[in-house]
């Protein structure tokens, strides 16, 4: 979700402040100016962790509340806004232009791509050896953020896990008779690319896999138990999110995981099933993510808890955590934290 087309379900005066308002669209609250907004009304959201165009006109008033264009949690006069509204008026023309009849419109309809939002890719090195896109059908790893959910289970059993400011990694293994090969096929990927291993040639990826001794170790796993299995991580250290604020870009190369994707059958292993990451990586003696809370029931205050409340993890700061119950997850992004990065 980039942009899409929302209703505001609540307005209400900013606490701090006479010229202002706090609304509420999905499960994101916005400072907007006084009188603006009401009720009910169809508004475009734009979501955080976004980068808005450079040559759209109702853009150009709006890269001063952003980091060089990038959407994110900011603190106004002692309350959260997460996120930019934009008025009909603002954007009719553009949709217009464009071919975008604004009556014929939904809630929930993307505008992304239409208004030339995009999503932020964290910034990666210029030459990663690129073999091509992710093979044999395996997803981007891109947790949902909790206020994009319709509905939540509350009461649901789940853990939580932290989420680190790293970047993406994906082993993986696929075996002949589930995919098209004659022999089982190996590799290792970024977010969205797989990439080369080459003699001579290192990167955080290749570090990382090379440190932990993954593709051996995961393609031993896959042929004993006849699985094809991607084993989802974050590599970390120096070179990976660099910022004064992330904790893990100053730590020694690693990678620690959190997911085990079934490539035959096209789903996570969940709590509970026999290839779960954590009896995988226990098995593999590989790293995984902090387990921060264990078999807790889902409530309101867990999630404002690492969202709003803390604004360090045993002392660190944190990017967020990850919620993860029996056929669901999502992410709780930490504001302090996206408000500082």
């Amino acid at each position: 979700m980039l942009a899409t087309v929302e209703t505001i379900n609540e307005v209400k005066t900013h606490p701090n402040a006479d010229a202002l308002d706090i609304v509420r669209v999905l499960g994101y609250e916005c400072i907007v100016r006084r009188g603006v907004h009401v009720p009910g009304e169809t508004v475009v959201f734009v979501q955080p962790d976004t980068i808005l165009p450079a040559d759209r006109g109702w853009a150009a008033d709006l890269f001063k509340y952003t980091s060089k264009g990038r959407v994110k949690a900011a603190r106004l006069r002692g309350e959260w806004s997460m996120g930019i509204i934009l008025a009909r008026r603002e954007v009719e023309a553009d949709l217009t232009a464009r071919g975008i009849d604004w009556d014929a419109l939904h809630p929930g309809d993307e505008l992304g791509e239409v208004l030339g939002v995009v999503k932020y890719e964290p910034p990666l090195p210029k030459n990663l050896m690129a073999k091509g896109g992710l093979p044999f059908g395996i997803p981007k790893t891109d947790e949902e953020r909790w206020q994009n959910l319709e509905e939540l289970p509350f009461g649901a059993t789940v853990d939580v896990t932290l989420k680190i400011d790293g970047s993406s990694f994906t082993a993986y293994c696929a075996l002949p008779g589930h995919v098209a090969v004659t022999e089982p096929a190996t590799g290792i990927c970024s977010r969205s690319l797989e990439l080369r291993i080459e003699e001579g040639f290192t990167n955080p990826w290749i570090e990382a896999a090379r440190l932990t001794g993954v593709l051996e170790k995961l393609e031993g796993y896959c042929v004993a138990n006849g699985v094809s299995l991607a084993l989802r991580g974050e590599v970390y250290g120096v070179g990976c999110q660099t910022a004064a604020i992330n904790p893990h870009s100053r730590l020694p190369r690693g990678v620690a995981f959190f997911a085990v994707w079934n490539i035959a059958e096209h789903h996570y292993e969940w709590p509970g099933s026999a290839h779960h990451y954590l009896r995988v990586c226990q098995a593999l003696g590989l790293p995984t993510v902090d387990l921060i809370e264990e078999g807790v029931p889902l409530t309101q205050e867990l999630i404002r808890r690492y969202g709003d409340e803390l604004e360090a993890l045993n002392g660190q700061p944190f990017e967020g955590v990850v919620v993860k119950g029996q056929g669901f997850s999502f992410k709780v992004m930490n504001k302090y934290y996206d408000s500082k990065k």
